[in-house]
């Protein structure tokens, strides 16, 4: 079985990402409040922007400072509360035990002291349309012993959804019966391209 705590949890390290986060924001701030400054000073200049040839400097100039904003924006860092998480799952069919980590908690929503889904009970947080494609990678795996993934959205009890990739494998004992499910879930994230390479389609 694998443990359900993770020391690598983000809630455990907020304070890290913080000052650095913050301290980015205040740059991006200063770079706006100068593209103001500057949007205010060439208005100062009056309609016909100054001596020939200056309107065009300052358009430029405000073109540059709007590059430099968004190349900020662009590298802002994400903070680690909101980056996609992974979690992972393992489901016994000879004890009926199940363990999640803490990870998979926060991507369900769900607080750590409810205890993991069961297998029956898990569909009941996706989105209807989307339950059968659990159903069917859950098929594979227990019934066909073959790895399967899908992907999914999860209904969180706070009103939010996830969507989520799920990639599950047979645990097998030595006769080669399936004994367990373990499955790792992944976030997708909203924003950029999806990390890794896309799950192969349940069959």
């Amino acid at each position: 079985m694998h443990s359900s705590h993770h020391p690598d949890h983000p809630a455990g390290r907020p304070a890290a990402d913080a000052p650095h986060h913050e301290g980015f924001q205040d740059l991006i701030a200063r770079a706006r409040g100068l593209r103001e400054d500057a949007e205010a000073l060439r208005g100062g200049e009056g309609p016909v922007g100054g001596p020939e040839g200056r309107g065009a400097a300052w358009e430029e100039a405000l073109r540059r400072l709007d590059d430099f904003g968004r190349g900020l924006e662009s590298l802002r860092p994400v903070p680690e509360r909101e980056r996609p998480r992974t979690g992972s799952a393992e489901w016994s069919l000879l004890t009926d035990a199940v363990v999640w980590s803490d990870d998979l908690y926060a991507i369900f929503g769900r607080p750590v002291a409810e205890g993991p889904l069961t297998l029956d009970q898990l569909p009941s947080c996706l989105a209807d349309e989307d339950q059968p494609r659990l159903a069917g990678a859950v098929t594979r795996c227990l019934v066909d012993g073959q790895p399967a993934a899908c992907e999914f959205r999860v209904a969180r009890p706070d009103g939010t959804r996830r969507t989520v990739r799920l990639a599950a494998e047979p645990v097998l004992d030595e006769t080669g019966s399936t004994v367990a499910m373990w499955a790792v879930a992944q976030e997708v994230a909203e924003r950029g391209p999806r990390p890794g390479r896309p799950p192969p389609p349940v069959r």
